[in-house]
C-alpha cells in the first residue's frame, strides 16, 4: 500500500472514531432526555421557540471552518426536534395544495423528519387542527395568502393561540424574508432579540405612516406594516422589535379606531453572511 493510501485510511480511521464519539455523546444526551421526561411525568411535549433559538445563536456564534453554518442548525434541528418527540406527541398540519409546496418543504427543514406531519385540505383546515389539538403546530403561508387563516385566528380569539416560528429561522445574506409561520397552543418564553406581530383589524382607514406613528406613540418601535386582504375586511399587520403584549396591541387598536391583537412574539431570525464563491 502506498503512503498515500495508508495516510488516507489512517485518516479515516479518525473519522469513524469520531463518528463513534458523536453517536455516544447523542446516547448520553438521550438519556438525559429520558430523565427529564421520567421527572415530568405529564408525557407531554414541551415546544420551546424561545430556547431552541438561544440555542441556533450560540451554535453560530462559535462555528468556524468550512462546514456551512445553516448546515450546523440543521443538524441540531433535527436532533431538538428528535427528543422532542420522545417526551410526548409532536405534529405538524401542513396544508396540502400545490401552491403550498414550498411551506411543506420550509417545514421539513426547520423540523425534521420526526414530527408526525397532518395533511389538510387548506391552510384554514390546518390551523383548525392547531385550535382543537388535533396537531401541535400549523405551518402556513405568510404575506399575501395569509388572509383566510388570519381571520380564523382572529375570530377563534383563543388568548393561547400563538405565531411562535417564522420560517425560514436561518437566513442568507440578502435577508430573504418571512415565507410561512408555525401557530400553535404554545407558552411564549423570552428570548434574546425578539419580534412581535400584531395584527390591528377593523380600520375604516389607514396608512403605513399613520400605523407606524401610532405604534411609535405607544412605544413601539416598527420594522415593518403591510394590508392582508381578509375575509370581512382587510386586516393590518405590524412587526415591532422586542416584546409586546396584549393590552399594547389593544391600546394600539383603540388609538387607530380599530382593535389590535397581539399574534405573537417570535425570535429574530438569524441572517448569516454571504459564503464567499468556491466554497
Amino acid at each position: 500500500m502506498s503512503s498515500r493510501n495508508q495516510q488516507l485510511d489512517g485518516l479515516r480511521r479518525q473519522i469513524d472514531s469520531l463518528d463513534d464519539r458523536i453517536h455516544d455523546l447523542l446516547i448520553e444526551r438521550s438519556g438525559m432526555i429520558e430523565q427529564i421526561i421520567a421527572a415530568k411525568r405529564d408525557g407531554q411535549a414541551k415546544l420551546r421557540p424561545g430556547r431552541e433559538a438561544e440555542i441556533a445563536r450560540r451554535l453560530v456564534g462559535r462555528h468556524h471552518g468550512r462546514f456551512p453554518a445553516a448546515s450546523v442548525v440543521r443538524i441540531w434541528r433535527e436532533i431538538i426536534n428528535a427528543f422532542t418527540c420522545m417526551q410526548g406527541p409532536f405534529s405538524v398540519a401542513l396544508p396540502a395544495g400545490d401552491a403550498d409546496r414550498p411551506i411543506r418543504e420550509l417545514a421539513r427543514d426547520h423540523f425534521g423528519g420526526t414530527p408526525e406531519r397532518v395533511s389538510a385540505v387548506d391552510a384554514v383546515a390546518a390551523l383548525g387542527m392547531a385550535i382543537d389539538g388535533t396537531a401541535t403546530l400549523a405551518v402556513l403561508p405568510w404575506g399575501d395568502r395569509a388572509g383566510p387563516w388570519l381571520r380564523r385566528m382572529l375570530d377563534a380569539a383563543v388568548p393561547e393561540l400563538r405565531i411562535c416560528f417564522a420560517l425560514p429561522f436561518i437566513r442568507g445574506g440578502s435577508g430573504t424574508g418571512t415565507a410561512a409561520m408555525a401557530v400553535g397552543l404554545v407558552e411564549s418564553e423570552p428570548t434574546e432579540r425578539e419580534r412581535s406581530i400584531i395584527a390591528v383589524d377593523g380600520l375604516a382607514s389607514a396608512d403605513h405612516g399613520a400605523i407606524e406613528d401610532a405604534a411609535r406613540a405607544a412605544g413601539l418601535e416598527p420594522l415593518g406594516c403591510r394590508e392582508i386582504d381578509a375575509p370581512d375586511g382587510a386586516v393590518w399587520v405590524l412587526e415591532t422589535g422586542g416584546r409586546a403584549d396584549a393590552a399594547v396591541a389593544n391600546g394600539l387598536g383603540e388609538a387607530l379606531g380599530g382593535t389590535g391583537v397581539l399574534l405573537g412574539v417570535i425570535a429574530e431570525p438569524i441572517i448569516l453572511p454571504e459564503e464567499p464563491a468556491g466554497t
